[in-house]
């Protein structure tokens, strides 16, 4: 973690067992929350912002991007898995998830209103998060 400053730059922290490899961090309340590896397992990581101190790593997601909408986040893999998660420095909770794409996503996805723009090497869908019935892929 760097402090950056017009006189120059000061490391705040550093641990090796935390590389964000690609892919974005979200900060929330002093928390950040990201997908931490390079080559080794993906693991979503909660890690206090001014200390460094990981609150906690979980697997089951493939390196991943993040977006933060209407008090929680989208995370998009790149396996082309979706899902609604609530993160707190206490627990990550999956809120829904599904298969959206095919094939290797390395694509930020984009949100537009309630659509979500997601793409893969062969395919882009855009997804309806909001309504009344719930997700529409299109």
């Amino acid at each position: 973690m760097l402090e950056v400053h017009k006189s120059g730059v000061k490391e705040l922290w550093y641990d090796p067992h935390l590389e964000l490899h690609w892919g974005t961090a979200i900060q929330r309340d002093g928390w950040i929350y990201f997908v931490s590896g390079y080559n080794g397992p993906s693991l979503l990581s909660a890690v206090e912002m001014k200390t460094g101190r990981i609150a906690w790593r979980q697997r089951g997601f493939a390196k991943a991007e993040l977006l933060w909408a209407d008090g929680k986040f989208i995370l998009a893999d790149e396996d082309g898995t979706l899902a609604l998660l609530r993160m707190t420095p206490e627990k990550m909770e999956v809120l829904s998830k599904t298969q959206i794409l095919e094939n290797i996503a390395w694509s930020v996805p984009t949100l537009a209103g309630t659509r979500l723009y997601m793409r893969d090497r062969k395919t882009i869908v855009a997804v309806e998060l909001g309504g009344q019935n719930g997700a529409k892929t299109r």
